[in-house]
């Protein structure tokens, strides 16, 4: 090798290392929002819910107006189950239940679809962790909402007058 290679090579190497030197005490980047996990809580809460929306104020919008009354009821179930609609990287929610704390369950119909199922799960017998894993594997996402909602609505609006 010749000498102004090598003097090249030891002016360049410590210049090539500053970089990662300079930034090895920062903390890691974040991952991105689309491989963050869902959020929920594991356990049941531990201090009072904060109430769901009334559902009289959805009336007008028939499978928003099921899923707040239906909400309501499994408050505590919702509690600990995720959203998969992803609201807790748009709106910082912390778990389903906050989908309908808020006027967010009235627009969207993956919450919707989701506060009934739990709602259904639950009659059946299932726990929070079982309703859990059958939405992990997607069968509250193929849930026919308007089935449900059908066959709730005259339930519901039979109970609130």
């Amino acid at each position: 090798m010749n000498t102004h290679k090598i003097l090249l090579l030891c002016w360049l190497l410590p210049m090539s290392v500053i970089p990662f030197c300079l930034f090895a005490d920062r903390a890691p980047l974040q991952a991105p929002e689309s491989q963050r996990p869902l959020a929920f809580h594991e356990h049941p809460p531990t201090e009072p819910l904060e109430p769901t929306l009334n559902a009289e104020g959805f009336r007008y919008n028939r499978p928003a107006f099921v899923a707040y009354a239906l909400a309501a009821r499994v408050s505590e179930t919702l509690y600990q189950v995720p959203c998969y609609c992803h609201c807790n990287r748009e709106a910082g929610h912390k778990s389903l239940l906050d989908c309908f704390t808020s006027k967010h369950g009235a627009m969207c119909t993956i919450c919707q679809k989701e506060a009934i199922f739990c709602y259904w799960k639950q009659g059946k017998g299932k726990t929070p962790v079982q309703i859990r894993e059958a939405m992990a594997k997607g069968e509250a996402s193929r849930l026919n909402l308007n089935r449900y909602v059908d066959r709730f609505y005259k339930e519901i609006a039979e109970a609130t007058q």
